[in-house]
């Protein structure tokens, strides 16, 4: 018998609920947690983005596909070096830096596991 070994993919619908979750997590997470302004306006931009884009994908998932894998990758090189600048320049900000490091780790793995198809559903 025949097993395939290829990881299972994770359809856009499940996708667009993580990035939606994200985002939001993103949008509350400066005033629950205390951040300082520079950090609290680069994760609310972000998490604004994030939860914008997921909506897109799931109310217009198919002309979304092509640009949302192209927002994936953009998101994780902006959100990464939003992690570094706020590292560096704001001192005491280690949670903040910390929850943009998670948000970029958790886009590179469902980027990572996502099939994106032109059905948009699967």
């Amino acid at each position: 018998m025949y097993v395939s070994h290829s990881h299972p993919h994770l359809p856009l619908s499940l996708h667009a609920a993580v990035d939606i979750t994200a985002g939001i997590a993103m949008i509350f997470a400066p005033a629950l947690l205390g951040f300082g302004l520079p950090a609290a306006v680069v994760i609310v931009v972000l998490g604004m983005l994030l939860t914008g884009t997921g909506l897109n994908l799931t109310t217009r998932p198919h002309e979304a596909v092509i640009s949302h894998h192209a927002f994936d990758r953009a998101f994780v090189a902006v959100a990464a070096a939003a992690a570094l600048a706020l590292a560096l320049s704001a001192p005491g900000q280690t949670t903040a830096v910390l929850m943009l490091a998670g948000v970029v780790v958790l886009e590179v793995l469902i980027g990572t596991a996502t099939r994106y198809t032109e059905g948009g559903a699967d």
